[in-house]
């Protein structure tokens, strides 16, 4: 099985005073253009899963930002049809208020399962996968342990672990095996204003069984 994982996009993140020929800023357009080259390999690679573990924008997203994001992840679903493609709000992505709504519902019509309230298990079970995916900021804070009825188990998170010393909030995914641990993949806020995060364990993306 091999899966890809994306964290910290950032789209419309802004900043310096240079902008492009067409008048955008310099900043903004090099982290649209890092997502449409990610996605670019994502869909070169065909995994069988696309996590997607938060900050997808930056804080009140332009309708340009917005627009790119879906046309890409569009794009992504049309190439990908069967791949399985999660993604989890992180801070930049959730509102104050509930009432506002997020708006990573709107890639939830690609196709996309998006959790943005309490944590869900988003199964395949054609993959005998099981994804606990756990948003920033949740009401209810989930027990991270395996489903033992899964033979994959995946943790999807952007939000605090106690004891684990990275960063103040992380952006993580940690693989289980028939319950063993296997793999990881983590990052810490503001990778994705250095750019997008494209990363999961060894450098072929597979997981196999031991």
């Amino acid at each position: 099985m091999r899966l890809v994982h994306l964290a910290d996009i950032h789209l419309g993140f802004k900043q310096y005073q240079r902008q492009t020929p067409a008048g955008l800023n310099q900043r903004e357009y090099d982290v649209a253009r890092s997502l449409q080259r990610v996605i670019d390999k994502v869909i070169e690679l065909r995994p069988e899963l696309v996590l997607i573990a938060g900050d997808v924008f930056t804080v009140r997203p332009t309708n340009p930002a917005i627009l790119h994001a879906f046309l890409q992840f569009q794009r992504l679903r049309e190439m990908l049809p069967e791949a399985g493609i999660v993604m989890v709000a992180g801070n930049h992505d959730t509102p104050r208020t509930r009432e506002t709504g997020c708006i990573l519902r709107l890639f939830s019509q690609l196709g996309i399962s998006v959790v943005d309230g309490d944590p869900e298990w988003v199964p395949f079970d054609a993959l005998d996968v099981r994804i606990l995916a756990v948003p920033d900021m949740a009401q209810n804070k989930p027990r991270l342990e395996p489903d033992p009825a899964a033979k994959y188990n995946i943790l999807l998170l952007h939000g605090e672990i106690e004891g684990v010393n990275i960063a103040p909030i992380v952006i993580a995914v940690l693989v289980f095996v028939e319950g063993v641990f296997v793999d990881s993949s983590f990052g810490e806020v503001g990778a994705g204003e250095r750019g997008v995060v494209l990363a999961f364990g060894a450098p072929t993306g597979e997981v196999k069984s031991p």
